[in-house]
This record gives structure tokens, sequence and C-alpha cells, in this order.
């Protein structure tokens, strides 16, 4: 079973909603994952050890990816989903993209 992080800023919106896609695309798959989301800068405290044992860590933006790799040391290729902030009301239409850039991934 892979284990997935989805990363965003404050872990209210995108990163929920992408764990919600990835897990609904595994099981059209048949594939067991466990995913969980954080926000980056939320206040959330989340250790290099934890960041380091996902198989997979997604990312909203590349700035996310770099603090990732300089602050936690991540060494596995990061997934950046390149998506704005910008869906506190357009939930469908996140969740309808998040889907259409996981596909592969999952």
């Amino acid at each position: 079973m892979k284990n997935y992080l989805f990363v965003c800023n404050a872990g209210i919106t995108r990163s929920p909603a992408a764990a919600s896609a990835a897990s609904e695309l595994a099981g059209k798959k048949r594939k067991k994952i466990l995913t969980e989301h954080v926000g980056l800068y939320s206040g959330a405290k989340i250790s290099a050890e934890k960041i380091n044992s996902f198989d997979k860590i997604f990312v909203m933006d590349e700035e996310m990816a770099n603090t990732l790799r300089q602050d936690y040391h991540y060494k596995k290729p990061i997934i950046n989903l390149d998506i704005a902030d910008k869906y506190d009301s357009d939930i469908s239409g996140l969740y309808r993209i998040l889907k259409s850039r996981l596909r592969r991934h999952i």
C-alpha cells in the first residue's frame, strides 16, 4: 500500500480535496492507498521524519516543493499539481482539475 501526502498552504481546501480525489481514483483502479494532507504554512507541526516516510508527495506549487526539499530534506520526487490558491467557492471545479492532474500518478 502506498502512502501519499498532499500539501497546500493552509490545509483547508486544496490538499484535502486532492487527497479525496486521489482516494476516489485509486478506488476506481482497485488500488489501495493511504492519504494525508497538511497545510505547510498553517502552523501544524510535521517532522522531517514524518515527511520522509511518504512514498509520494503532491504539492500545489513549486515554492512548496522547494520548502520540502530545503527544510525537510525530502529527496524523493515531488509532484507539483500546479493548482492556484483560488478555489474557496468552486470546489467542484477544483475537484475536476485535481482528478485530471492526478489520474496518471495514482
